[in-house]
C-alpha cells in the first residue's frame, strides 16, 4: 500500500510538473524558432546586400525617383515591409531584403489599402549603414554613406539650397529635404523626404532614430 502512494505520489508531482513547465517549454520553443528565422533572416539579408553591391556605384535620383526607376536601378523584385496598419496612409517597400531586413526602403502614398502603381513617387527614401558593414555602397542624390557632412551641405549648396531645417536636416532641392545621422562626422543613415507631396496629403515626416 504504501509502496503504491508512493508511485501515486510520484505520478501526481511528474504530473504537476509537466503542467507547470509545459508553459514554458513552449515558450522556450517559440523562441528557438523565432531565433532562427531572425538568424536565417539575417543571412539572407546579408548575401542580397552583396549581391545589390556588385552593381557598383549605381545613384538613386530624387529629382525623377518612381517605383518603376527604383525597380530598375536596384534590379531586384521589391518586397512589401509588414503588414499595413488599418486606414494607413503609406506602404513601405524595401529591396535587396531579408524579412524586413532591407538594403534600401521607400514609403509611398496607398491610402485605403491602395496598391502603388509603377509611376508612384516616394515621400521617403531611406539607406541606413550597419554596425558591421556598409549595407549599400551606392547614392542617393549623390550622397553615399560614409561621406562627410561637409560633401553633403556642398551638393545641397550646388542645388540652390543652403539653409539649414535644423542641425541635421536641409533641403536638397525644391521638393526634397534630406536628413542625416552621423557618426564622427560620417553620414551613417540618409533620409529624404518629399516635402511637397508631404505637405499636400499633410503627412509629418517619420521622426527616425539611430540603432545603437
Amino acid at each position: 500500500m504504501r509502496k503504491n502512494s508512493g508511485v501515486l505520489v510520484l505520478g501526481l508531482l511528474g504530473a504537476a510538473g509537466a503542467f507547470f513547465l509545459y508553459p514554458w517549454y513552449r515558450n522556450y520553443r517559440r523562441q528557438v524558432q523565432e531565433g532562427k528565422q531572425a538568424l536565417n533572416e539575417l543571412h539572407q539579408f546579408i548575401a542580397e546586400s552583396s549581391s545589390l553591391a556588385t552593381l557598383g556605384d549605381i545613384n538613386i535620383d530624387p529629382a525623377d525617383v518612381t517605383l518603376k526607376k527604383l525597380n530598375e536601378v536596384l534590379q531586384r523584385p521589391p518586397h512589401e515591409i509588414s503588414a499595413r496598419p488599418k486606414n494607413s496612409k503609406s506602404v513601405a517597400i524595401g529591396w535587396a531584403c531579408g524579412g524586413d531586413l532591407c538594403t534600401v526602403r521607400a514609403f509611398f502614398l496607398a491610402p485605403n489599402g491602395g496598391q502603388v502603381s509603377p509611376s508612384a513617387v516616394p515621400i521617403t527614401l531611406w539607406i541606413s549603414q550597419d554596425n558591421l558593414w556598409k549595407s549599400f555602397v551606392g547614392s542617393i542624390g549623390g550622397i553615399h554613406l560614409g561621406d562627410a557632412t561637409k560633401k553633403l551641405l556642398a551638393i545641397c549648396a550646388k542645388n540652390g539650397y543652403k539653409q539649414q531645417n535644423g542641425a541635421d536636416r536641409i533641403s536638397w532641392n525644391k521638393d526634397w529635404d534630406v536628413r542625416w545621422i552621423a557618426k564622427d562626422d560620417k553620414i551613417t543613415s540618409l533620409f529624404f523626404f518629399n516635402m511637397t507631396l508631404m505637405n499636400g496629403v499633410q503627412v509629418k515626416p517619420v521622426e527616425f532614430e539611430e540603432k545603437r
